[in-house]
């Protein structure tokens, strides 16, 4: 319980990311030491720092001795380098004595690999505590990087939706999926942009722009004499990990190609 307690925590702050991160996952830690909480993080933009070294950078600057702490983790630390050092390499190097974590990361350069270094180094793992909801908050992510294809959800209007509700829920939408695929620019309000940093970008495929509140709108033009999972592929290529579809045209040719809510 006590950990189902932390891990709610995390969740929330890993929420802070969404729109931020894509293609990257939605990311908290909170660390913890005889029930006190001494420093937290979340992934709050991409190739920004991950949710464990926001954490920890905060304990250090603050001189807070994290040895002997537990992180409490909404996924599994990662164990490579790339934009940022291994995660594993800053628990090891904190004293960390517990990880405990929601979810295990799918993406094949990790994909359990980071727990296992952790308990070699004789660092207490405890899986799956609240998985459910942390691979939920994921699930854009674990399909983009398991399939290769963009994570698609419904945008079209639904039956006895008023306008205000539909508004509100395609301002939902663009705050944290990638792309949109509507007829044209012109089927876009600019209104449901309004809490973005500019006006929308009617941009084509090849020119993303990752890590804003600011998603790419695609004209469903594009699909035509396109065979649909390869269209979906080459947007995966492009590091689009999730996709609003409004076009009714587009949503039946795309449906089958790839997972959608």
């Amino acid at each position: 319980m006590q950990y189902r307690e932390y891990m709610a925590q995390a969740l929330e702050l890993a929420r802070k990311g969404a729109g931020w991160v894509d293609p990257n996952p939605l990311v908290g830690a909170v660390v913890v030491r005889d029930g006190e909480v001494l420093a937290t993080g979340y992934h709050d933009r991409y190739r920004g720092p991950h949710a464990e070294r926001m954490a920890f950078d905060y304990a250090d600057a603050h001189g807070i001795d994290l040895t002997g702490a537990t992180v409490i983790d909404t996924l599994e630390p990662c164990c490579h380098v790339g934009s940022q050092p291994a995660c594993t390499d800053l628990i090891l190097a904190h004293g960390i004595a517990r990880v405990v974590v929601g979810s295990v990361d799918p993406n094949p350069i990790v994909a359990g690999k980071g727990l296992r270094i952790l308990e070699e180094a004789g660092v207490e793992v405890v899986r799956d505590v609240m998985r459910e909801e942390c691979d939920a908050i994921n699930r854009h992510f674990f399909h983009y990087i398991t399939m290769g294809k963009p994570y698609i959800v419904d945008g079209r209007r639904r039956a006895g939706e008023s306008d205000s509700e539909y508004a509100v829920r395609r301002r939902e939408l663009y705050a944290t999926y990638a792309a949109v695929l509507a007829g044209t620019e012109s089927d876009v309000p600019d209104e449901s942009f309004a809490h973005f940093n500019g006006p929308v970008q009617a941009v084509g495929a090849d020119e993303v722009v990752i890590g804003g509140h600011r998603p790419l709108l695609l004209e469903a033009g594009a699909l035509a004499c396109t065979d649909p999972d390869e269209w979906l592929r080459e947007l995966g290529k492009r590091k689009i990990d999730s996709l609003i579809v409004e076009s009714d045209e587009a949503f039946e040719r795309l449906s089958m190609a790839c997972q959608k809510d």
